[in-house]
């Protein structure tokens, strides 16, 4: 009884907060779709709410809020930066026994994904201005988000880039190491593990397209004689 109870003091919270961040009216909403996992794809007006992990589309005077656990993918489009950004719902490993679902926005897409989870603080705060001002050293990206290499169902941490993800890409391409030198790449730099990505994924993605031309018959024309 007692842990039913205070399970409803937590859901009446959450409500409450959520409710709240609805009728907010400084909620920005974009033009995008959301695809949940029975693949039905609702279009609307997106918000995506970090603090919570969820994300709401509005449909006139309706508005739906979504779980991580009632969606694929969603994508919206930003005219001020004419960017589109895309989210992916992915498992992460909390303990081996517990994996928690939550938003990732993708970075790069190929054979190897590049993604960025944000975390639940605001990079701006009205009193003390952004976080990054804070320390010179400080980069915005670097605090408001956690990167990740998503590979073969794997979530890894971009500080284990060096140890997981440099071994997956060396076995499989040879010049990684030249390129790496060539560019002056650093393992421990975010933008230099997107550009390597981005590099590995571009190579491979040629040598797949080789490969199938390689495995492909040649047409074969029939000829015809009057």
């Amino acid at each position: 009884m007692k842990m039913y109870l205070l399970f409803f003091i937590a859901f009446l919270t959450f409500s409450s907060s959520l409710q709240a961040q609805l009728s907010n009216r400084s909620t920005i909403w974009y033009p995008g779709i959301i695809i949940l996992n029975n693949n039905e794809i609702i279009k609307g007006d997106i918000s995506y709410n970090y603090a919570y992990d969820i994300v709401m589309c509005k449909e006139g005077e309706l508005t739906k809020t979504f779980t991580t656990h009632q969606v694929s993918s969603f994508k919206y489009f930003d005219e001020e930066d004419n960017l589109f950004h895309e989210y992916i719902t992915l498992s992460n490993e909390v303990t081996s026994e517990y994996q928690k679902k939550a938003f990732y926005e993708v970075v790069l897409e190929g054979d190897i994904n590049y993604v960025r989870k944000r975390n639940r603080f605001p990079a701006y705060h009205a009193k003390e201005g952004y976080l990054a001002t804070r320390n010179a050293h400080m980069n915005k990206h670097k605090v408001c988000y956690e990167y990740f290499v998503h590979y073969d169902n794997d979530l890894i941490k971009s500080r284990r880039f060096k140890q997981e993800v440099l071994p997956i890409m060396e076995s499989k391409e040879y010049s990684i190491s030249a390129y790496m030198r060539e560019k002056q790449l650093k393992t421990y730099n975010i933008g230099d593990q997107i550009e390597l990505v981005e590099y590995y994924n571009s190579v491979s993605n040629l040598n797949n397209r080789t490969a199938i031309q390689r495995t492909e018959k040649p047409a074969q024309y029939t000829m015809v004689v009057d």
